[in-house]
Formats: C-alpha cells, structure tokens, sequence
C-alpha cells in the first residue's frame, strides 16, 4: 500500500534543501520555536553550524527548510535527518497550523526510509505535555 502524501504546501510557501547560509536562518527559527513552547532558548547558532560541518553529515542531503515568500522567502520551518532514524524539526510559531510541521514529518520519514530506516525519531525537550505529543 503506498504512503499517504500529505497535503501539498501553500502556493507563497516553498522548499529547498538547505546550505550553510542557512544555519543562522535555521538557528532564528528554532529559537522562536524554543522560546514560544519551553519560555527560554536552548539552541545557540554554533550547534547548527557545528553539528552541519561533521565531515559525516552531508547538509543538503540532510535538510530542507520551508519559506514563506509572502515574507521576503523567511525561514517558517525547518527539518533535518541526523542519523539513519533520528531528525530534528521546528516551525516557527507565527506559522502553527498550516500544515508545514506535517509536511515536514512527512519528509523525514521518506527521507528515513530511502536509508533503510524503519522508523525515526526526533528529541522533544522538557515541556508542558501538551506541546510535545
């Protein structure tokens, strides 16, 4: 039976594969993400960059970031495959509920299964339980 597809993104969204230009972008998104659902920032810019120049990570392979040309092609969401069943996602909050997060499951676990992995994972920080089910 195939995979169900989810529904396409909003014709003023797009998505590409990210770069390194994009860390910054990546690390503005995540910390909005961060600060609207556990009060604080965790993420520092240098974790992205870091962790995207591991000699074992191919970034553009890895990542794919979602844009709202409405704004000027701004980063809303974004989400990346850190190993062969393990990613990390976030939406930006001013961009809840229009399906990005969805498509962006969606990617990792294609992504996922075209390295033979069967199911991923991703980590969810401390949190009031309702954000993280």
């Amino acid at each position: 039976m195939p995979t169900p597809q989810p529904q396409p993104l909003p014709s003023h969204l797009t998505s590409r594969p990210l770069g390194q230009d994009d860390a910054r972008a990546v690390y503005e998104a995540m910390a909005a993400q961060e600060l609207h659902d556990l009060g604080e920032t965790e993420i520092e810019e240098a974790d992205i960059v870091g962790d995207w120049q591991r000699p074992s990570f191919d970034v553009a392979s890895s990542t794919v970031g979602v844009f709202d040309g409405e704004h000027g092609d701004l980063l809303v969401g974004y989400a990346e495959i850190t190993g062969a069943d393990r990613g990390d996602a976030a939406v930006c909050p001013s961009h809840r509920g229009r399906g990005i997060g969805t498509w962006l499951a969606a990617w990792m676990r294609e992504t996922a299964r075209a390295r033979g992995a069967r199911i991923i994972g991703m980590p969810c920080p401390r949190a009031p339980p309702a954000t993280c089910s």
